[in-house]
């Protein structure tokens, strides 16, 4: 019999309160942020959550979350002694947040018919593939033209912030590698805390920087105006947007830097919208880095002569709506519409009409918004285009609208809410949404930063949107490198887990931060650039036309054998021609996918094919 969710919290509670536990928590913290690498260096790679994020032996990151605020709202206790059994306290914490889950959904066989709190256990317990390198980075931009309000009114730059963590950084693994012992398996001691515990004199003195700088950095961090009372997982923590605890005027805990990179993402948004003088100069900054970071990003896919920000769609005089990123390749237009809105406390929680609120001021109007423009850039005749105030005169004659919503905050379980919440109309020409946040775009043009491998995996990925059931869009792009987003019975249903992201998330890590580590082979991406045809599809600038696209969807679910075949056919036929310069041709049969390709070479000494369905 399942006890209620209130009585295992606050069994939760007395255990986190008691004599040392800030200990076990720091240990906590250490076995599920990061993973131990077994070369000579000993380096540490911070995983967030992502080996062991579906395992119930690990703890993921928003419940470490909500262990440290519990810990945080009652006494702490540092007067330890010999007999403090860390052990238990270890693994009773496993035991209550396992129980505490099954609570909150109530099933005993994994069902529940209760909405609000399916939505409860999508939104706390669900992947969230927010990278430490991206929170960084898009902190960095994000904030770029705020630096001023920063400094003029919390003491420190968005320089000196990017200073103090990489210093924080640096002194965790440095530590990290002095505590191998416990790491290992060795008994838990009573300072084990002081892993994560800081001095403003140890930052500035890494840092370089004077200690009332670091001093305000960790003030504004450590707030203790804003506690809010804390009686259940999924109330407001807000020990996320104020990480830091102040253990005395010059030292400071804080067990986890990616905590302290989300607040530093989020938090500046709140100090910023209640200074009335600045709030309006604010909201500006913060919808341009939105437009600004998809610009730069959708760039390095199709080139900078195919992407247009802020484009505005007029009809006569009538202005009709703005798209914020338009994508003119070919025949396709890719029109992306972003919104920063992420989803509220009241929604969290599994408030319904919260939830379908934030969603409609999130995601169906950005939709409704692509869709309008959509239709007027399909009419090209009756229709102008304007960018800074000029006609855009494309020469593009466009036969199919891809609308992409983009969000730019944090907004959980978005794939499963798009399939319960989106109303759309979607046909020949304007097909179906795609909907993401900034942190999976930056990933999606990091591996497919092809327009064809980019078009061909939202194209597979929106084709089995009503079969396919996934946690995370990470899940999908992951099982696409390794094992191709191809499914021979369409009409069946497919349920992916989280495996394939725990790869792609891990690989994605290694490459931004440019570790000494060996890369993924994934093997779509080793064969789909391999050979004639893999020039072929890397090319940025084609005319693409519909029936090329569908050309390229239909060879890249080819067959290994078949894409070397292919390749090699080719290399036959330019050899061929090459010898007497006549027109050759090389048919060839997919039967496993019934189609066939017959490929040419002509006098000009270019290679184009035919496609056909085999009867």
């Amino acid at each position: 019999m399942l006890r209620l969710e209130e009585e295992i919290f606050e069994k939760l509670k007395c255990l986190v309160n008691q004599n040392g536990y800030i200990n076990t928590l720091s240990k906590l913290f250490v076995d599920n942020m990061f993973i131990k690498n077994n070369s000579e260096k000993n380096e540490e790679l911070e995983k967030l959550y992502l080996k062991h994020q579906n395992s119930k032996e690990y703890l993921m990151r928003s419940e470490l979350n909500a262990l440290y605020n519990v810990m945080c709202q009652g006494t702490l206790r540092l007067e330890c002694s010999k007999n403090i059994d860390y052990d238990f306290q270890y693994n009773e914490t496993l035991n209550l947040c396992e129980e505490i889950h099954k609570s909150i959904f109530k099933y005993e066989h994994k069902q529940c018919d209760n909405e609000s709190l399916q939505w409860r256990e999508a939104f706390f317990y669900g992947s969230e593939n927010q990278h430490t390198v991206q929170l960084k980075d898009f902190f960095k931009d994000k904030y770029s033209c705020d630096d001023n309000w920063l400094l003029s009114n919390k003491g420190f730059s968005i320089s000196d912030t990017l200073k103090i963590v990489e210093t924080l950084n640096g002194i965790i693994r440095l530590r990290l590698v002095n505590e191998q012992e416990i790491l290992s398996g060795g008994k838990l001691t009573n300072d084990f805390y002081k892993l994560f515990l800081f001095t403003i004199d140890e930052i500035s003195f890494h840092t370089d920087l004077d200690n009332k700088i670091c001093s305000s950095f960790l003030k504004a961090f450590s707030s203790e105006d804003e506690i809010e009372k804390y009686n259940k997982l999924d109330d407001l923590n807000t020990r996320k947007a104020y990480p830091f605890l102040k253990f005395s005027d010059n030292q400071y805990f804080l067990p986890s830097l990616h905590m302290l990179l989300e607040a530093m993402y989020e938090t500046p948004y709140h100090w910023m919208i209640k200074d009335d003088n600045y709030k309006g100069e604010f909201g500006n900054n913060r919808g341009a880095f939105a437009e600004n970071f998809c610009e730069k990003t959708i760039k390095k896919v199709f080139g900078h002569e195919n992407v247009y920000k802020n484009v505005e769609i007029y009809k006569g005089k009538n202005r009709l709506g703005e798209i914020d990123v338009l994508v003119a390749y070919g025949e396709i237009a890719i029109v992306i519409e972003i919104k920063s809105k992420g989803l509220s406390q009241e929604a969290r929680q599994g408030d319904i009409d919260a939830i379908k609120k934030d969603f409609n001021l999130a995601v169906q109007k950005a939709y409704e918004q692509t869709v309008k423009c959509g239709l007027g850039i399909l009419d090209m005749s009756s229709h102008k285009i304007k960018m800074n105030k000029k006609v855009l005169n494309l020469e593009n004659k466009f036969k199919k609208i891809i609308p992409i919503c983009l969000i730019s905050e944090n907004f959980p379980s978005l794939s499963y809410q798009v399939k319960d919440f989106l109303k759309q109309n979607f046909n020949k020409e304007i097909g179906r949404a795609y909907v993401i946040d900034i942190f999976f775009l930056d990933i999606l043009c990091e591996y497919l930063d092809s327009p064809i491998m980019f078009l061909n995996f939202i194209g597979r990925r929106l084709r089995y949107w009503e079969n396919l059931s996934i946690a995370d869009e990470c899940i999908a792009l992951g099982y696409h490198l390794s094992n191709n987003l191809y499914f021979k019975d369409e009409g069946a249903f497919y349920a992916l887990g989280g495996d394939s992201a725990i790869d792609l998330g891990v690989d994605f890590i290694k490459r931004r931060e440019n570790l000494n580590y060996d890369l993924i082979d994934f093997k779509l991406l080793g064969l789909h650039t391999s050979g004639t045809l893999g020039e072929i599809v890397k090319q940025k600038n084609i005319n693409l036309k519909l029936e090329h696209l569908e050309l390229f969807d239909s060879l890249l679910i080819a067959s290994e054998d078949s894409w070397h075949g292919i390749n090699k056919a080719i290399q036959e036929i330019y050899s061929r021609y090459d010898a007497d310069r006549r027109f050759h041709s090389a048919a060839l049969q997919v039967q496993i996918h019934k189609f066939g390709f017959t490929f040419c070479i002509d006098n000009n000494d270019s290679v184009f094919c035919l496609f056909s369905i085999i009867n």
